[in-house]
């Protein structure tokens, strides 16, 4: 693959962030030359679920993003999600605070489950990858996601790239892309 070098998230733009931020929020990333991103294609390569300031019941560590990735389900810091990215999108879904505690008591129960990441990307089978992850929480259908066909494997999925185009609006980017300056 070309290896192309994107514009380094900066931060200003990740202080721009953390301040806009609301539960329940989504975190989406692009980083330019990584090999992954050249697999999954589109827009976005990875989608995070902003929680809001949290405590680890088991560890005491805080945190306040839940992410899938390939050591599983994880949390972490909207640095995290950052540090190597060029692109950031922030995208909020019209969840009230109600249903936003119902997704987080559904993410507990994740927790207590420790699922493993999905490399098969296989809908349905208690792995999962970033952006199954959202559909999986999202159970009433609010962001009327719809299954993709990712050719690489011949099989259907949810990428991160249906999640942002999902019923989902746009609150920050710094995407040229999805700004609209071209591709």
């Amino acid at each position: 693959f070309p290896v192309t070098i994107g514009a380094p998230f900066k931060g200003s733009e990740f202080n721009q962030v953390v301040h806009l931020l609301k539960r329940g929020d989504l975190i989406f990333k692009r980083e330019v030359s990584s090999v992954t991103g050249k697999l999954i294609g589109g827009t976005w390569q990875h989608v995070a679920l902003y929680v809001g300031d949290q405590i680890d019941e088991e560890t005491g560590l805080p945190y306040n993003i839940v992410e899938m990735t390939r050591f599983g389900l994880s949390k972490n810091f909207v640095y995290d999600i950052c540090k190597e990215a060029d692109y950031i999108g922030v995208y909020r879904p019209d969840w009230s605070d109600e249903y936003f505690d119902q997704v987080m008591i559904r993410l507990r129960a994740l927790f207590g489950e420790h699922p493993a990441y999905d490399f098969d990307f296989d809908v349905g089978n208690k792995k999962f990858y970033c952006s199954e992850l959202i559909w999986y929480l999202d159970f009433k259908d609010t962001l009327g996601l719809h299954l993709s066909k990712m050719e690489i494997y011949n099989t259907a999925y949810v990428s991160p790239d249906d999640v942002s185009k999902g019923k989902v609006n746009l609150i920050w980017t710094n995407h040229p892309e999805v700004l609209g300056a071209g591709k």
